[in-house]
């Protein structure tokens, strides 16, 4: 049985999911920042003999689900998606096949592998031009309209958000402090950016790593994933990291600079 979660219902989430955090960040980070007093987001349980075995919660267009045991996908489960018609979908790999066949003919799922640098580890760099290290800047709240058409150039982006959803989310998590948005210009222009997606007090999703056509091939994408990840160091967070499993040059990147795959994640994206 599927149930709209309460307000008073967070505590008890929280301790469901417990230490297996990894397994779901985002839905994780989500709930301890809005709770659910947040417009853009909603929740539910799927109940069994009168247990909570899985979580499903929207943000803006992406569902996420996360559960600790198997049994739980079902016809129900497949009328609260119709419902929601989410743009992505968020879920472990175990459970992400276990949906493949209700989904297949409106989503294609896509692996993604977590990558994490522990708080206690310090980034490294290697042998890299240094033109662009250190150039990191913070973004500020005029940046994000820039941001929003800057990020939309990328396939990946198009294919997950629409514009004004992106805009709109890049603008609600700015303005809550719970993403943080850095970036490059030259003349004026974006040429690269990168972001904590999420935060928690503990860690930090790391992603929207984008570079400009014509300035690829100067690692710029490497030195401005060192940077901030020097910065989350510095504050004692975790760094974690979705690459796509056939994204093999970011993979290298970021084991490069000290990370190391963790888990496997599956995400559909509508077709």
């Amino acid at each position: 049985m599927i149930k709209t979660v309460k307000s008073s219902d967070k505590y008890k989430l929280i301790s469901f999911i417990g230490n297996e955090y990894r397994d779901c960040p985002y839905l994780y980070a989500n709930l301890i920042e809005y709770g659910l007093e947040n417009p853009n987001m909603s929740m539910w349980t799927i109940e069994e003999k009168g247990a909570t075995i899985a979580i499903v919660q929207k943000y803006f267009s992406c569902l996420h689900l996360f559960s600790k045991t198997d049994g739980w996908v079902s016809n129900e489960l497949l009328s609260l998606i119709n419902q929601e018609q989410p743009r992505t979908l968020f879920a472990t790999k175990k459970s992400a096949e276990a949906l493949l066949a209700l989904l297949s003919d409106r989503y294609y799922l896509k692996i993604m592998n977590l990558y994490s640098l522990p708080s206690d580890t310090s980034p490294t760099l290697g042998n890299i031009p240094t033109e662009y290290l250190g150039r990191l800047k913070q973004a500020e709240i005029e940046d994000i309209d820039d941001i929003a058409d800057f990020l939309m150039e990328d396939k990946e982006y198009k294919m997950n958000y629409d514009r004004n959803v992106l805009y709109n989310q890049l603008l609600e998590r700015f303005s809550d402090n719970y993403s943080r948005y850095y970036l490059i210009k030259e003349n004026a222009r974006i040429i690269a950016t990168i972001s904590t997606k999420a935060e928690h007090p503990s860690f930090a999703v790391i992603g929207g790593v984008l570079v400009d056509d014509k300035y690829r091939g100067r690692s710029i994408g490497k030195s401005i994933t060192y940077d901030l990840s020097k910065i989350l160091q510095l504050e004692g967070k975790e760094m974690l990291c979705y690459i796509s499993e056939n994204n093999i040059a970011s993979a290298v990147m970021f084991s490069q600079i000290g990370y190391n795959l963790i888990g496997e994640t599956g995400k559909f994206t509508a077709l």
